[in-house]
């Protein structure tokens, strides 16, 4: 049984670890032949994993030559009160504070956070409001996200060959396990969205191996279920891939929001029972959600997102 004080004591570990440059129990992995960029502040997740609109799987974030600066160690040291990384983490500055050190971060997240947001606009012919019964709320525009990533060191460029590091280290495995999938999994089960968004196909595929199982695919050439795929100026339809994953979940504590059961362990016949559902994006762009045109209201995710709540 792991706790979120257990989850936040992980990290705040790593954290020190990082910024004593005292990397003993540390996993490194290379990935597409790179080291992780150390001197940078690692990044495990932002947000509140009790509370949250929605929550989203990253595979580890990215790096630009200002992230040397702003998370290096002296500008961290007066932003981390006694090292701790979770006080930091929680309140998801970027979408918090105008000022926030690192602008270009804050303008990626903002528009991240309002493209997700315009789904719950009221507006006429929304198939989202269906979604909800008509009970979407204006002051969802004001909640934020909870957001983890796989492997929370900075890497110059995405990878593409996590899956394969990941189910080859069995102790990485495990810790992705613990302190990754199942802080997802109970994030996603406090949002308002109840469904997590795992960006980039290699999520997918990392989520599979932790048994999330496939349910349906919607891309440009196979889309039964959707009307009206997205086209270019000409005509062709945008390339994007969407697919619904689901996993079955038991847990014998429900009603106890401090503690989960890892997602591998056993639990008593008289625990309780529920799927989890997370959607996977393929980006048609770096750093897109994707296209803007596929998240206006009635549109493709819509249709999505209303197929997968009544599966």
């Amino acid at each position: 049984m792991k706790s979120i004080k257990n989850f936040e004591n992980h990290y705040n570990t790593l954290i020190r670890k990082w910024y004593r440059s005292k990397y003993k129990g540390v996993a490194f992995i290379k990935i597409n032949g790179q080291k992780p960029i150390t001197k940078t502040m690692p990044e495990p997740y932002y947000g509140d994993i009790q509370d949250n609109l929605y929550s989203v799987l990253f595979l580890h974030p990215t790096h630009k030559d200002e992230d040397k600066t702003y998370l290096s160690r002296r500008s961290m040291a007066s932003k981390l009160q006694n090292l701790d990384y979770a006080k930091y983490a929680k309140p998801f500055q970027q979408l918090s504070r105008k000022k926030f050190h690192y602008q270009e971060e804050r303008k990626w997240w903002i528009k991240k956070h309002k493209t997700i947001t315009m789904l719950f606009h009221k507006k006429k012919n929304n198939k989202c409001n269906d979604i909800f019964n008509g009970q979407l709320q204006q002051k969802w525009f004001l909640r934020k996200p909870f957001a983890i990533e796989i492997y929370p060191w900075h890497y110059k460029n995405w990878g593409q060959k996590e899956t394969y590091y990941i189910s080859s280290h069995q102790s990485l495995y495990q810790e992705i396990d613990q302190y990754v999938i199942t802080p997802f999994i109970h994030a996603i089960d406090k949002s308002n969205l109840q469904i997590g968004l795992a960006i980039t196909q290699e999520a997918v595929k990392i989520l599979q191996k932790y048994n999330f199982k496939e349910d349906t695919i919607w891309q440009e050439s196979s889309h039964k279920t959707i009307q009206d795929w997205p086209t270019d100026n000409k005509g062709k339809k945008i390339k994007a891939k969407f697919t619904y994953l689901k996993i079955e979940v038991r847990n014998n504590s429900p009603k106890d929001d401090d503690k989960w059961t890892n997602i591998q362990g056993q639990t008593s016949s008289e625990a309780s029972s529920s799927f989890i559902k997370v959607l996977g994006i393929k980006a048609t762009t770096y750093g897109e959600l994707p296209n803007k045109i596929f998240w206006q209201p009635g549109g493709v995710i819509c249709q999505i997102l209303q197929y997968i709540k009544s599966h």
